[in-house]
């Protein structure tokens, strides 16, 4: 069974974008030129918005940018509601 930090993770936009083209972290970053940080912040949803860098990764990667852009803070929105009812029960 998943943690709840795995189930939030494994949600996350840029990580699912990442996974879907067959990409390790690090693969990821050399491939795109992205920094690793970066990549890592925003996969543990420590970012408020995508880094440009991870916007134009994904267009490397053939990926929309604003889509990306808007399923992350769709996300990032969730991931900060579902911290703070676990920080309340």
């Amino acid at each position: 069974m998943k943690t709840f930090d795995e189930e939030m993770k494994a949600t996350n936009p840029v990580r699912r974008m990442r996974e879907r083209h067959g990409f390790t972290r690090a693969d990821f970053a050399r491939a795109t030129g992205c920094p690793y940080p970066t990549l890592l912040r925003a996969e543990n949803g420590l970012t408020s918005s995508l880094p440009a860098r991870i916007l134009e990764a994904a267009e490397l990667c053939g990926e929309d940018p604003a889509t990306l852009a808007g399923e992350y803070a769709e996300w990032a929105v969730r991931l900060r509601a579902a911290y703070a009812k676990k920080e309340r029960d």
